[in-house]
């Protein structure tokens, strides 16, 4: 077992949540071993190939184990092998991977952030986004030095995904940066690799990004206007139940769940879910908490299986545990969900934020969860923070 799975285990027993982990922590496909289909490939074939790297990996429902892109395995070798991109090819990889993110709309009001995330298919490695405009910051993806612990790993990229660099001013902006990818030095031995590989300068080039910033957040996040938001909304919200420990003591605890079917409502994949839950018995609100629907970093506890998928989920103390076998009256219990613009500029998949109010029955929520989850047990629920 790696160091990186070891210090996670010490979170949670390895067996009972399925977890997804940064490129140090997951049981890799083997470099030397590509698909067959891809070797005869070309590098402009496989570029074209490459997934976003919210989408590198998937565990196949009916082995459980982690599944690699393909493309990612192949390019990876020849990266490996010494296999050079050119310049357009290495651009057009960190553009197609989603290696690096700027919103084409941007409030004023805010400093302008940038989303970096490491591919698979680079690391160990730190790509440097370098703003030409002197008044702006540099980006940083991935690292130069691969770390050890998981939850450190974790952590540093959920922080590179969004990364204030400036404000601008209201107009249209042509952003230039110079950008360096440069390998870095993996904890792993060169047998785990398949090589020996040297730190080095894989590339320096250029990117620009044309940004245009108004005058405020609903200017660059307008509200999702498609009738059928409401609906697809409803059907994101679930209650389940956990044991869940409050003051150091445990208690069957209610669970309200986001969890946006992506298939079935496919506008789902570009609006933002940030969530004001109120929990009402009766007429009086007895707790609130906001939600915020984030891309997968415990992948377990989602039963969608569309793209752009997210999740979130906190426990209710209130909710009362008996409504989990229907051995409490539930129909004075109830959800108010109100859409907001919290956070909603970190959820680099939205185009547009879900503004409604919806009234849930939380009975309604319950039965929904047992006709979504089946069977399969969502525990553990695992909460790790990406911002």
């Amino acid at each position: 077992m790696s160091t990186t799975v070891a210090c996670l285990a010490l979170l949670f027993p390895l067996g009972l949540g399925r977890i997804a982990l940064p490129y140090q922590g997951v049981a890799q496909a083997s470099a030397s071993e590509p698909q067959q289909d891809l070797r005869e490939s070309s590098l402009d074939e496989l570029i074209d190939l490459l997934p976003t790297t919210n989408g590198e990996v998937w565990r196949d429902e009916a082995s459980g184990d982690l599944q690699i892109h393909p493309a990612v395995t192949e390019i990876e070798r020849r990266l490996l092998a010494g296999q050079q991109l050119t310049s357009d090819q290495w651009k057009r990889a960190l553009l197609n991977s989603q290696a690096i993110q700027i919103r084409r709309r941007w409030p004023a009001d805010q400093s302008l952030a940038v989303r970096m995330h490491l591919p698979r298919w680079l690391c160990p490695a730190e790509i440097r986004l370098i703003p030409r405009n002197e008044r702006l910051k540099t980006a940083k993806g991935g690292t130069l030095v691969s770390a050890s612990c998981g939850t450190y790993a974790l952590s540093q990229s959920a922080r590179q995904l969004y990364q204030q660099i400036g404000r601008l001013r209201p107009g249209e902006h042509r952003l230039e940066f110079d950008v360096e990818v440069e390998r870095g030095r993996s904890w792993l031995s060169s047998a785990s690799r398949g090589s020996d590989v040297p730190q080095q300068l894989l590339w320096k080039g250029e990117l620009a990004f044309d940004v245009l910033v108004v005058p405020d957040l609903e200017a660059a996040m307008p509200r999702a206007q498609d009738p059928s938001v409401d609906e697809a909304v409803r059907d994101s919200i679930t209650v389940s139940f956990s044991n869940w420990h409050f003051n150091e003591i445990e208690k069957r605890t209610g669970l309200v769940v986001v969890d946006p079917d992506t298939l079935k409502y496919p506008l789902l994949r570009t609006t933002a879910l940030s969530l004001k839950v109120d929990l009402l018995h009766g007429d009086e609100v007895v707790e609130s908490r906001q939600l915020v629907a984030k891309g997968f970093v415990i992948d377990s506890n989602s039963v969608n299986r569309g793209p752009g998928g997210a999740l979130a989920f906190c426990p209710f103390e209130s909710l009362p545990a008996q409504l989990e076998q229907r051995e409490a009256d539930g129909g004075e219990w109830t959800l108010r969900v109100e859409g907001t613009m919290d956070n909603v500029l970190r959820l680099w998949q939205a185009e547009q934020v879900f503004r409604g109010v919806i009234t849930i029955p939380v009975s309604e929520a319950i039965q929904r969860e047992r006709e979504r989850a089946g069977s399969t047990s969502r525990e553990p629920w695992i909460y790790l923070p990406s911002w």
